[in-house]
């Protein structure tokens, strides 16, 4: 048989990190994560290649933004 290393990296347990002073906000809008992903190599059907996405910690609602490019 074989020894294929992918299959053994595999195995690992996964590590959990330590949770600290990471406090859910309670105000809307107090902290906002923000994600900006592109240049895809395939525009969308209105051909944006470019996607900001917003997330407020408190609520969990979520905002996108399809940016346009020429």
């Amino acid at each position: 048989m074989d020894f294929y290393e992918h299959c053994v990296y595999g195995k690992y347990k996964r590590v959990r990190f330590p949770i600290v002073g990471k406090e859910k906000k309670s105000e809307e809008l107090e902290l906002v994560h923000i994600d900006i992903w592109g240049p895809t190599e395939v525009s969308s059907l209105g051909g944006s290649f470019y996607y900001v996405t917003f997330i407020d910690d408190a609520t969990r609602k979520i905002g996108l933004i399809v940016v346009e490019t020429y």
